[in-house]
């Protein structure tokens, strides 16, 4: 079992400081990923082998809720200024910046800490 701990340290890790607020969030995320983890690999317990599955977890839909209500998660990431690139308005011309973005990094480590299917595949149990 994690606890709040745990995924606090993740994402201390991950340059994000807790603010006073962010406990309801962050109880929902540990929730969705305890669910998610448990429906995928068909079990009633996590067992403590992925504990450090469910923080990741956690920790990443925690930053995707964050950051989908337009929240800067993380200082010295622009995360308004990265869409467009350039602006061109005589014969109306828009550039958008391409996968190398500081947020397109960040959106893929997120990503990367959601996504753990091919870890929790060895955890999974049939159905009948």
């Amino acid at each position: 079992m994690i606890g709040f701990e745990d995924v606090i340290i993740r994402l201390e890790g991950l340059n994000y400081n807790i603010s006073e607020g962010d406990e309801i969030t962050l109880e929902g995320a540990m929730r969705e990923a305890e669910n998610y983890i448990k429906i995928f690999c068909n079990i009633k317990e996590i067992p403590k082998e992925l504990n450090d599955i469910w923080a990741d977890m956690a920790a990443g839909i925690f930053l995707k809720n964050k950051i989908a209500v337009g929240e800067n998660v993380c200082e010295g990431i622009d995360f308004e200024g990265e869409g467009i690139k350039t602006i061109t308005e005589g014969d109306v011309s828009v550039t958008y910046t391409d996968d190398s973005g500081a947020l397109a990094k960040y959106d893929k480590l997120i990503e990367g800490l959601c996504n753990k299917d091919d870890i929790l595949v060895s955890y999974r149990r049939l159905r009948w």
